[in-house]
């Protein structure tokens, strides 16, 4: 055992309000949970992440919360789930990515679309995590937030989330803020599964930079194939006219060039549509934290792509997860007009690219 574990166990024994249980192997984090819910016979379950420091009145602010906003329509709270200011360039960029928005996503809505298991007290149902997500979770908090709320079923009676930004707890960054995205490429493979799973709360949209590079790798090999094929195919003149070596290679090109893209409507949006974040930092520090930020989302964006090949949803790719499952219209629009001028960034590309070397 964990010298922290044993410390626990020898300091709680005796204690018949509080249960330690020790899974013997990993069986990941939605299984983990199942089984609290499992053993618990309390009316309400507050799911708190590991690494976590809650603030010393968290249990008190949500008492207060189901003492004066519980109502028949209400299935859970979310709390306010803080980051450390970010501190070096690693951490800045995943700030500006936006992908810690939802921890504190009930600063911004009285009634969340749903909230993270990271600091989300539930009334206890029937509805478990499911077994399809991984087990170092990605995805498997939001099924479980729709289906509570009803929004998994277009025709059911929907319930709501309430807010509680009083009931506060620190999440660390990951890796203590050392560089890595393995922990944002598993979410993007485990909530990819929102699309089989929730069709009505998908949309299309234009390719991600991951989708981009696929089409370009796919279109490069079969430009080579036609070329080395020609030869020997009654449509010789055509199809040399056609491809080339030359056009192979600015295929394969651009499938490295594509995942520029995000990296470049990042540092473009926060300097001219938003500027927002930041401000007070040199003009170098916000661009550094603008650029890599895009490669966070390309680091998302991969797991979807690789979730969906692996598991075989073809027709998943270009599809997007309504975050706010239908409660906020603008989402969808913004995400579209995002992808759009990413597309607008590639054409770009394109035409500078052409115009050099022709």
């Amino acid at each position: 055992h964990d010298p922290k574990l044993n410390q626990l166990l020898k300091h709680f024994a005796s204690n018949p309000q509080v249960r330690i249980r020790v899974n013997t192997v990993n069986i990941g984090a939605p299984a983990s949970r199942n089984r609290g819910i499992q053993e618990s016979s309390a009316p309400w379950i507050l799911f708190l992440d590991d690494d976590i420091h809650p603030k010393p009145d968290l249990l008190i602010e949500y008492a207060k919360a189901i003492k004066h906003q519980w109502d028949t329509d209400v299935v859970g709270f979310v709390g306010d789930t803080q980051f450390p200011p970010a501190s070096n360039p690693f951490t800045r960029s995943v700030k500006t990515s936006d992908v810690t928005y939802f921890y504190s996503v009930c600063k911004d809505f009285e009634s969340p679309p749903w909230g993270v298991t990271a600091n989300i007290l539930v009334q206890r149902s029937s509805v478990r995590f499911r077994s399809e997500y991984p087990r170092t979770g990605g995805g498997e908090d939001i099924h479980f937030c729709v289906e509570l709320s009803g929004y998994d079923d277009p025709l059911e009676k929907k319930k709501r989330f309430v807010a509680v930004p009083s009931a506060i707890v620190t999440h660390p960054y990951w890796h203590n803020g050392a560089r890595s995205y393995s922990h944002f490429y598993n979410w993007g493979k485990g909530d990819g599964l929102l699309n089989r799973f929730f069709p009505h709360l998908t949309y299309r949209s234009f390719p991600t930079a991951p989708e981009y590079s696929l089409i370009f790798l796919l279109l490069g090999f079969m430009s080579l194939l036609i070329s080395f094929s020609a030869p020997y195919t009654s449509l010789n003149p055509f199809l040399s006219g056609l491809v080339d070596h030359r056009v192979s290679l600015s295929l394969f090109l651009f499938s490295l060039i594509s995942w520029l893209i995000p990296c470049i409507d990042q540092v473009f949006r926060f300097f001219v549509l938003e500027d927002r974040h930041y401000t007070d930092q040199s003009f170098s520090t916000r661009l550094s934290a603008y650029f890599q930020s895009g490669i966070v989302i390309n680091a998302i964006e991969l797991g979807h792509l690789v979730g969906h090949l692996q598991r075989f949803d073809f027709g998943r790719i270009l599809t997007r997860f309504d975050w706010f499952v239908t409660r906020f219209p603008e989402s969808p629009t913004f995400e579209k007009r995002r992808h759009f001028r990413h597309f607008i960034i590639l054409c770009v590309l394109f035409f500078l690219f052409f115009s050099l070397c022709c």
